[in-house]
C-alpha cells in the first residue's frame, strides 16, 4: 500500500471512502457493509480502495487513528484543565469530528471494532489519565483495574449517548458524567 498522503487525489479518494462508509453505516450494520458497498457508494474503484486499506476494518482503524492523533492533542493541550472541560473538549470533537466512529460505536453489534475503540481508551486511560487523576492516589489498585474502570465508565455513557442519538449536548453529558463518576482530576 504505497501512500500518498501529499496528493490531493490520493487525499480526495480517501475522504470519499470515509464519507461512503459513513452513508452506509446508516442504512446497515457495519458488520453487513463490504468494501463492495464502500468503492460503490464512493463511486471510486475497487483497486483505488486497496490503495488506501486492507479491508473495511483497516479503514475504521485508520480513522481511529487520525481521530485518536487530533484527540491526543486536545488532550495534550488540556493537561492541567480540570476533568470538566476535558471532557467537554472530547465529546464536542466527537460531535463534529467523529461522525464515524460515532455512528460504529452507536452500533451494539459491531464489536471488534468496539474492542478496539475500548482497549485504545483502556491504553490512552493507563498511559495518559490516571496520573492526573486522584485514582493514582490508591497504592492497593492494579493499574489496569484503573484504567479498566475509567475506560469503560467512558466508554459506555458515550456509546449510550451516540445510540440515543445525541439528544443531549457534549456539555449536558459532561454534567451527567460528572454526577456518576466517583474520580477527580488533580
Amino acid at each position: 500500500m504505497g501512500k500518498k498522503e501529499n496528493d490531493a487525489r490520493f487525499v480526495k479518494t480517501g475522504l470519499k471512502i470515509e464519507q461512503a462508509l459513513g452513508e452506509l453505516l446508516q442504512k446497515k450494520r457495519f458488520d453487513e457493509i463490504s468494501v463492495r458497498d464502500i468503492t460503490t457508494t464512493a463511486q471510486i474503484s475497487r483497486s483505488a480502495f486497496y490503495l488506501h486499506f486492507e479491508d473495511k476494518y483497516d479503514l475504521v482503524k485508520q480513522y481511529q487513528l487520525k481521530l485518536m492523533a487530533e484527540g491526543m492533542q486536545i488532550l495534550e493541550g488540556m493537561v492541567d484543565k480540570s476533568r470538566r472541560k476535558v471532557a467537554l473538549a472530547l465529546l464536542t470533537f466527537l460531535n463534529t469530528k467523529g461522525k464515524l466512529i460515532a455512528q460504529i460505536f452507536a452500533q451494539n453489534d459491531s464489536s471488534d471494532i468496539q474492542l478496539q475503540i475500548k482497549n485504545l481508551l483502556f491504553q490512552n486511560a493507563k498511559k495518559n489519565i490516571i496520573q492526573h487523576t486522584t485514582l493514582s492516589d490508591d497504592l492497593t489498585l492494579d493499574l489496569d483495574i484503573k484504567a479498566a474502570y475509567l475506560s469503560s465508565a467512558v466508554f459506555g455513557v458515550t456509546q449510550h449517548w451516540m445510540a440515543s442519538g445525541q439528544k443531549e449536548t457534549p456539555e449536558q453529558v459532561v454534567a451527567i458524567m460528572d454526577q456518576i463518576f466517583l474520580v477527580d482530576f488533580k
